[in-house]
């Protein structure tokens, strides 16, 4: 006897949900070997670690060539593993010994042997000694009081902000906006700021200190390369900041009470001291650089040529704006080492050894940094699980010792110290540019990002070198104008007092343009494009007006 056509409906219905219900686990099954084949295509073209590739390899190959009888023992073996990594990670450990972060020391103390310089030569000595005083007030971490936990929205945004030392003991109380304009734009005097002045004679030590530091041949800082905990030598660039603003301040005023010759010291300890920045690794070049050729260049101008300066104090200039030949491949491979142990101090995060020498992954990452940041973490339940399971990632995406990961690095930037200077007459420059022979995810980027710097210091060259003849053209105007009382009519009147081949502008490869005018002249470079625009950089004009200029309030 047949069914009744409920029953036969029923059984229709369940076959129907049956169908759907394989046709899911297929569906979703070949979309996780799409996934799987994605990750793995993608894992090999970035060259991602190897334990993930095989890991992914592995359970690719589970779901599709792995014959059907043999995949429960895959599976089984996968599922044990994970369940004894489980068990580990809820195992109490007894630790042996104390346990700290893992530091490249051996490469750190390579880095400052190389590069070191006796104490009598090197104006850094100096520089920390000065410093040191008010170490606490250059390096202290953003007040995160009011951030509760690293979640809240406000802690990237305070954290990040740059160090401002307003309203420490390096300002004086009477210190506003309105000081820190006049007293960086140009000469300003006692009568009109009294206390400052008086704040800023209590500051002479420091200033002689600074003036005795330029004096030195060479600058160079020891650094120790702590990433998460400053001190003066992890970044010295703030306190040193500080140092050249006090010293301009100084000199601007003696300027304004008419101390020529105090004042003619101080920029030329100024000077001097970008000089010796400048050839500092990493944040050396820009800071030095930027002091001599771009904050300093029409402060320097106006000085120079509103004031009836002496032979004796032109020569002082003079000397100090006399620059040796910058190597610049030799800094940038100075830069690339810097940057190294930098990048390995950072990943060395993950490790920790103990007193024995013995090293794991880390087990207080990211606890260790965050209360090295000064920043409160509250005791969690599983505080010690989480870390262990952070460990376990770590393990997966880091080789397993801290020197495989050194040279790891090390060979993802060995192609780049190769590379030819001409390359960098391209107007963007990146990794691709130069076959090289590497693509990491994480490397490739950081590589591109100094590139870049590299090419932008390359390419500055030509304006670092039209700001040191326009520096020597000013000075021989002014020894031009002593002697005769007004300024020349042209550059060729100048070869009595200077070369004539410091008129010719490095941009364009033509002269400089100089026009004299009723009572004041115009000097100014045709820029790139090398198209007289009459001084103009407006729009599409590249011109660059060297003189007359308005002061700059900025260093």
């Amino acid at each position: 006897m047949g069914d009744s056509p409920d029953k036969t409906s029923e059984k229709l219905q369940l076959s129907l949900g049956r169908k759907l219900l394989k046709g899911c686990v297929v569906l979703s099954r070949w979309m996780l070997i799409i996934l799987l084949a994605l990750i793995l295509a993608g894992g090999l073209y970035f060259k991602a670690p190897w334990k993930v590739l095989v890991l992914d390899g592995v359970l690719l190959a589970l779901l599709t060539i792995v014959p059907k009888k043999k995949r429960k023992y895959g599976w089984l073996t996968l599922t044990a593993a994970v369940l004894a990594v489980t068990v580990w990670i809820f195992i109490p450990e007894s630790d042996s010994g104390d346990w700290k972060p893992y530091t490249f020391e051996k490469e750190i103390n390579a880095f400052n042997a190389k590069y070191a310089v006796p104490d009598e030569d090197n104006a850094a000595v100096i520089l920390e000694r000065i410093s040191f005083k008010y170490e606490d007030t250059f390096y202290r971490w953003p007040d995160l009081s009011d951030v509760k936990s690293v979640d809240d929205p406000n802690f990237t945004h305070i954290f990040v902000q740059e160090f401002d030392l307003r309203g420490t003991e390096f300002y004086p109380d009477c210190w506003t906006d309105e000081f820190e304009a006049l007293t960086l734009q140009g000469p300003w005097r006692s009568k009109d700021f009294p206390e400052l002045f008086q704040w800023l004679k209590g500051h002479n030590n420091d200033i002689e200190m600074l003036i005795e530091a330029s004096k030195k041949p060479k600058c160079q800082f020891q650094y120790t390369f702590n990433c998460f905990r400053f001190k003066f030598n992890d970044d010295p660039s703030y306190a040193i900041s500080e140092w050249l603003n006090l010293l301009k301040r100084s000199a601007n005023n003696d300027w304004g009470d008419g101390r020529i010759n105090e004042a003619t010291e101080k920029y030329t300890a100024l000077f001097k001291l970008g000089n010796l920045l400048s050839r500092q690794a990493y944040w050396g070049l820009s800071l030095g650089a930027d002091l001599q050729y771009r904050h300093m260049s029409n402060l320097l101008s106006h000085f120079i040529l509103e004031n009836p300066l002496t032979d004796a104090q032109l020569n002082t200039l003079e000397k100090s704006i006399d620059m040796k030949k910058y190597e610049l491949k030799e800094h940038f491979d100075r830069h690339l080492e810097f940057d190294q142990i930098v990048l390995k101090q950072i990943c060395a995060t993950v490790y920790e050894e103990n007193e024995n020498g013995k090293i794991r992954y880390n087990r207080s990452f990211p606890k260790e940094v965050l209360k090295q940041m000064k920043i409160e973490v509250p005791k969690r339940r599983f505080e010690q699980q989480e870390a262990k399971l952070a460990s376990v990632v770590a393990w997966f995406w880091t080789p397993e010792t801290p020197q495989k990961l050194a040279k790891l690095i090390h060979n993802a930037y060995r192609p780049v110290y190769q590379m030819p200077e001409s390359e960098f007459d391209k107007e963007e420059v990146t990794a691709g540019d130069f076959q090289l022979n590497f693509r990491s995810y994480e490397i490739d980027p950081l590589i591109n990002a100094q590139l870049k710097v590299y090419h932008c210091i390359y390419k500055s060259q030509a304006h670092l070198k039209l700001y040191e003849n326009a520096y020597q053209i000013v000075i021989a105007l002014r020894r031009y104008k002593n002697k005769n009382g007004s300024w020349p009519g042209t550059l060729d009147q100048l070869t009595t007092f200077t070369n004539n081949d410091i008129f010719r502008d490095p941009l364009n490869g033509s002269y400089l343009v100089y026009q004299k005018t009723d009572g004041n002249f115009v000097l100014y470079s045709k820029g790139k494009n090398g198209i007289d625009e009459g001084g103009s950089c407006e729009d599409e004009a590249d011109d660059i007006l060297i003189w007359p200029e308005e002061l700059d309030s900025t260093i």
